[in-house]
C-alpha cells in the first residue's frame, strides 16, 4: 500500500523564478531532508530576500543554473560538468558575500525595518537558506554524474552534507523507542551517521540508494535489506582506509548508528503511525535556536507508487 508522501509530485518550474527550480527544491527539503513545509517555504523566501538586497539585475546565477540543467546546448559532457563547477563556485561565492557583507547591508538598509523593528531576515537565515540550496544543486548534479557513471565529489564540509531520509523520525526513534538517548547524544550519534553516509557511502555508490528509501517504503519494499550490506563497506574502510577525512572512530561509531538506522527503518515501515505528530521528548530543548519558529506541519497529498 502506498503511504502518504509529505509533498506533491515534482513539477516544472517557471522561467524566471528565484531561486531556480524552487518548487522542486522545497519538495527535496521536505521529502529527502526532513524539513517541515513551512521551513522549506521560508528558505525559498530568504533566498529571494537575500538576492533582492545583495545582488543586482546583472547577476545571472539562477539563469545560469537553468541554462545548464535544461538547455540542449550543454549536451557535451565535459562542457556540462565545467558549467556545473562554475555555478557551484558561484554559489559558494554568494555565500562568502553574505558572510562578509550581509550584516552591513541589513544594518544600512531601511527596507529591513517595519515600525522600527527588523524583519525576519538575518544573515543567519540567509546563510542557512543558501547553504541548503547549494546542497540541493549539488544533489541534482550528483544525480547526473551517477547516470553518466562519474564518481561524485562530496564536499567534506559538514555544512553541505546531505541529511538521510526520515531524519526527524529517526531522532524520535532514538529519543523514545530505541535506547532513549539524551538530546546531546542524539545530535552526536546522528552526526556520525551523516559523516559515514556522505563521506563513504555517497563516494563509493554508483547510485545513492539511501535517498530512495522513502519511495521504497511507500511501495512496501524492504529497503533495509539492500542497505544492510553497506556495513561491509564500513568494515572494508576500517581495514583498508581510502579517505583520510574519515577516522576509525568516525567509521566505528557511524556503523553503530547505521545499524540502529536500519532497525528504525524496519519499525517505521511496519508502524508508521507511531511517528505521526509525535514530538521528541526533548523537542523544546533541541529547538531553542531559530528553528522553533517553524511548525512541523503535514501536507494532505497522496500519490501512488509507479
Amino acid at each position: 500500500m502506498a503511504r502518504t508522501r509529505k509533498y506533491p509530485q515534482w513539477s516544472i518550474s517557471g522561467e524566471n523564478e528565484v531561486p531556480y527550480d524552487s518548487e522542486n527544491f522545497k519538495r527535496w527539503m521536505v521529502n529527502s531532508q526532513g524539513l517541515s513545509i513551512s521551513t522549506a517555504k521560508a528558505y525559498v523566501y530568504h533566498i529571494q530576500n537575500a538576492a533582492a538586497m545583495l545582488f543586482d539585475e546583472d547577476d545571472k546565477l539562477f539563469k545560469n543554473l537553468r541554462d545548464v540543467f535544461e538547455s540542449p546546448n550543454y549536451s557535451d559532457i565535459e562542457a556540462r560538468i565545467s558549467a556545473h563547477e562554475y555555478n557551484i563556485n558561484l554559489l559558494y561565492a554568494y555565500i562568502e558575500v553574505i558572510e562578509k557583507y550581509g550584516e552591513r547591508i541589513l544594518n544600512d538598509s531601511d527596507s529591513h525595518r517595519c515600525r522600527g523593528k527588523k524583519n525576519k531576515a538575518t544573515v543567519s537565515t540567509w546563510l542557512t537558506s543558501f547553504k541548503a540550496y547549494t546542497k540541493y544543486i549539488n544533489w541534482k548534479i550528483d544525480g547526473e554524474l551517477e547516470i553518466l557513471g562519474i564518481p561524485v565529489n562530496v564536499d567534506n564540509d559538514p555544512d553541505f552534507f546531505l541529511d538521510l531520509p526520515l531524519s526527524n523520525e529517526f531522532r524520535y526513534y532514538l529519543d523514545n523507542i530505541g535506547a532513549g538517548y539524551e538530546v546531546n547524544s542524539i545530535d552526536t550519534y546522528y552526526s556520525k551517521l551523516k559523516r559515514v553516509y556522505n563521506l563513504l557511502f555517497r563516494r563509493i555508490q554508483g547510485v545513492d540508494i539511501i535517498q530512495l528509501i522513502p519511495f521504497a517504503i511507500e511501495c512496501d519494499n524492504p529497503m533495509w535489506e539492500f542497505c544492510a550490506p553497506m556495513t561491509t563497506a564500513i568494515d572494508n574502510e576500517i581495514e583498508n582506509p581510502r579517505f583520510n577525512d574519515l577516522s576509525e572512530d568516525d567509521l566505528r561509531r557511524g556503523k553503530r548508528a547505521f545499524l540502529q538506522y536500519l532497525d528504525f527503518l524496519k519499525d517505521y515501515a511496519e508502524n508508521p503511525e507511531k511517528y505521526t505528530g509525535n514530538p521528541l521528548k526533548h523537542q523544546k530543548k533541541r529547538n531553542s535556536n531559530n528553528s522553533k519558529r517553524y511548525s512541523f506541519d503535514a501536507y494532505p497529498f497522496t500519490d501512488e507508487c509507479l
